[in-house]
């Protein structure tokens, strides 16, 4: 028999390995979430069009990210060897806060696209009257 194997150190040396990649993966979420905010400040900021479509694709490249980091969280949470659930439902329930924002900033988004293109249509329209 192998006298240097011991279960409840492989055991104890994986749930440390599972739990530094759950402790690296919270650090990379936190920041993908600071990154995020920071990206839908620039384009609500922005003032130029191309500047805002430029902003509007980072986002929705961030909310992909963000939409994995949930599915491995949600995965996190039903093994039973992940002790701290708590820590990861709280970073669930704030990828769900950037997501819902993602999709009011999507409504204003197309508001507003929607609101250039009647503009336009209506400066057209107010032009040919006059001629």
């Amino acid at each position: 028999k192998n006298k240097h194997h011991n279960p409840t150190r492989t055991n104890l040396m994986s749930h440390k390995k599972l739990q530094s990649e759950i402790d690296r993966t919270i650090k990379k979420i936190q920041d993908n979430l600071s990154d995020f905010q920071t990206v839908v400040e620039k384009f609500y900021s922005a003032t130029n069009g191309n500047h805002k479509d430029k902003y509007e694709t980072e986002i929705k490249k961030y909310l992909k990210k963000l939409q994995r980091f949930k599915e491995q969280i949600k995965s996190w949470l039903l093994d039973r060897d992940v002790k701290d659930k708590e820590t990861l439902q709280n970073v669930r329930k704030e990828i769900d806060i950037h997501i819902e924002q993602y999709r009011n900033f999507e409504r204003h988004s197309k508001k507003s696209k929607d609101g250039v293109t009647e503009d336009i249509l209506n400066s057209k329209k107010k032009k040919k009257k006059k001629k």
